[in-house]
């Protein structure tokens, strides 16, 4: 039982760290989080076992740890975002017609409406 409850600190602790480390609002609750860090910890280990710095059976330390949570979260971050709608800018003092002035004083339905320029 106290075993359980360590993995759950351990990944809390994990997760929160590597929430720190990765700027950008993450909309993830506690219990997020602690999966974050044990699914981090996880990945940093299988990283670690595979560039031969642990053996089968031993776990991960922490900084592995953290940097398997950051993988985690930056995967996270590509899914849940998606590609990012680039909008196209008019360089800076270029003229364009954003509407029409109806507040002229010979207003009205048949008058001549004169754009209103935005810089």
């Amino acid at each position: 039982m106290f075993h359980i409850i360590g993995h759950l600190i351990f990944g809390l602790i994990v997760g929160l760290v590597a929430r720190l480390l990765i700027p950008g609002a993450d909309h993830m609750g506690l219990l997020m989080t602690c999966l974050l860090g044990i699914g981090g910890a996880w990945v940093g280990g299988q990283l670690g076992r595979i560039l031969g710095w642990y053996e089968a059976g031993h776990p991960a330390g922490f900084v592995m740890a953290v940097l398997g949570a950051i993988l985690l979260l930056f995967l996270y971050h590509a899914a849940t975002r998606g590609p990012q709608a680039h909008t196209m800018r008019e360089p800076l003092g270029s003229w364009q017609v954003v509407g029409m002035n109806a507040n002229t004083p010979w207003g009205g339905t048949n008058s001549v409406q004169r754009p209103v320029w935005r810089c």
